[in-house]
């Protein structure tokens, strides 16, 4: 079987060009002129979990793992009665040729059956990888809204082991997720915008 994964994904290999430069002539671009062309930071973990986008992923995940496990299942329970079916056809009292007959037998049969695993569980981490790219995807035209209003051409993951330190004015998270709420259908979300803080009781 497919172990159960954790249902947090790793969302932070974004990097976004966020093409917000202004066009000649804007009458908007000298209130931007400070940090144009600067980098920006988002923390989608962070986002997915203010928006449940999290909980979505691990349950269609989850979901997942559940089809390939039993697709397993049954691949197991037909080698099986294959190996007993076999076990019949040679009676009660088996010769030591037989004997390792059988054995051969069971051994090609678990090969196969852990090479049927690695693959559902090939498959399982292409499943994961693309939730993961369509959540990106589905972000990316908010991510380059919210950095052309700060004037930021550039988006790179919030990193905590990479950076140091971040700038209040250059972290677009909560504002990402203002902005996915916007969207979002008024009986989607009925609670108001809680801090993101509050997101790590989930974790």
């Amino acid at each position: 079987m497919i172990a159960r994964l954790s249902p947090l994904f790793g969302l932070s290999l974004l990097i976004l060009a966020a093409a917000c430069s202004q066009p000649a002539g804007n009458p908007h671009q000298g209130s931007r002129s400070a940090n144009a062309g600067g980098v920006g930071v988002v923390d989608l973990d962070s986002v997915a979990k203010a928006i449940g986008k999290d909980l979505a992923m691990s349950a269609e995940a989850e979901q997942k793992i559940a089809q390939l496990n039993q697709e397993l299942a049954q691949l197991q329970s037909a080698m099986n009665r294959h190996l007993a079916g076999k076990r019949d056809e040679l009676g009660e009292d088996l010769t030591d040729a037989q004997k390792r007959q059988l054995l051969v037998a069971k051994a090609k049969l678990e090969s196969q059956y852990r090479d049927k695993k690695a693959i559902a569980e090939r498959k399982f981490a292409r499943y994961k990888q693309e939730l993961v790219e369509q959540f990106r995807e589905e972000t990316k035209p908010i991510l380059r809204e919210v950095a052309a209003r700060r004037g930021l051409s550039i988006v790179i993951p919030k990193n905590d082991a990479l950076l140091l330190t971040v700038a209040n004015e250059v972290d677009l998270t909560d504002d990402v997720v203002l902005e996915i709420r916007k969207l979002q259908p008024a009986n989607a979300e009925e609670s108001t915008v809680a801090p993101l803080g509050e997101t790590a009781a989930r974790d």
